[in-house]
């Protein structure tokens, strides 16, 4: 399985283009269907991962979580902050143990 994190220095709701008090949110892929004339849509894509991002009360993402296309629970990814930056992100298996690390410049 491959897992593919964005890195970025932006470190919460402003990098999603969310406003206001947002505690979390989920990301879902659809397949889209032509009904009507217009676009809508269709059934879940069940080759991509879903995915639950949350953050803390000031708005810094503190978790990504990674669900399969049946809301399995797939993987995490914990930011670590410096100076409120991003500057690494710990990525953990479904069982807790650590998958990889990845470090941002």
């Amino acid at each position: 399985m491959m897992i593919f994190v964005s890195c970025s220095k932006q470190d919460g709701l402003k990098q999603y283009g969310v406003k206001g008090k947002v505690k979390s949110f989920f990301q879902h892929s659809y397949y889209p269907v032509k009904r009507g004339g217009e676009w809508t849509t269709g059934s879940i894509a069940k080759n991509y991962l879903q995915n639950k991002t949350s953050f803390d009360e000031e708005g810094k993402m503190i978790s990504i979580e990674y669900y399969d296309y049946q809301n399995v629970f797939v993987s995490k990814v914990i930011p670590q902050y410096e100076n409120g930056i991003i500057t690494k992100e710990v990525h953990y298996k479904s069982n807790g143990d650590t998958l990889s690390i990845s470090y941002i410049n």
